[in-house]
C-alpha cells in the first residue's frame, strides 16, 4: 500500500431551495384559511387525549417505604422507551376518546365523550381534584392561528 488518501465528510450548507418539505409546509402556511374548521358548515372528528405525569430518578428509600407497600408493581414497570438511559415511573394517567362535532351557521360546538379512563387511587387521594387541576396546566391549542400561547400565570 503506498498511497493513503485521508478526505473529511463535510456537509453542504442547508438550504431551503429546492427543498421538498419546505415547499410542502409554505403550501400548508398559504393554504391556512380554507384548512381551518370554521371554513366549512360542518366538521366531525374523533379526538384522542393522553395526560401522563411522571416521576424520573426516584430513590432506592422511596421505593422500599412502608408507605408504597403496596403499590411495589408501580416499580416493577417503569418505563424506560421514552427517555434512554432514565426510567420514568408514570404516577398519573387519564386517557379520553371522544367524538367533536363543529356548525357554522348558528355557530356551536359539541363533544360526546365515548371512553374516559383515569388513574384510582382510591380514598388517600382526591382523583377529581387531581385531575382538574392537571387539566388547567394543558389547553386547546389552534394550529391555526399565528401566535400560540406557551404558559399562562394567575393571581
Amino acid at each position: 500500500m503506498n498511497n493513503v488518501t485521508v478526505s473529511t465528510n463535510k456537509r453542504a450548507p442547508y438550504k431551503n431551495k429546492g427543498n421538498p418539505a419546505v415547499e410542502l409546509i409554505r403550501r400548508v402556511i398559504d393554504n391556512k384559511p380554507i384548512n381551518r374548521p370554521e371554513h366549512y358548515d360542518y366538521v366531525q372528528y374523533d379526538q384522542y387525549e393522553k395526560l401522563e405525569v411522571s416521576v424520573s430518578n426516584v430513590s432506592e428509600k422511596l421505593t422500599k417505604s412502608k408507605f408504597l407497600k403496596n403499590y411495589q408493581f408501580m416499580f416493577e414497570n417503569r418505563d424506560t422507551t421514552k427517555f434512554e438511559g432514565k426510567s420514568l415511573l408514570p404516577v398519573y394517567l387519564e386517557e379520553t376518546l371522544s367524538k367533536k362535532y363543529y356548525r357554522r351557521k348558528p355557530e356551536k360546538t359539541k363533544q360526546i365523550i365515548i371512553a374516559d379512563k383515569k388513574v384510582n387511587y382510591g380514598e388517600y387521594i382526591d382523583n377529581n381534584g387531581v385531575s382538574s387541576y392537571l387539566n388547567r396546566l394543558i389547553m386547546d391549542i389552534d394550529i391555526y392561528d399565528n401566535d400560540i400561547l406557551f404558559l399562562l400565570t394567575s393571581s
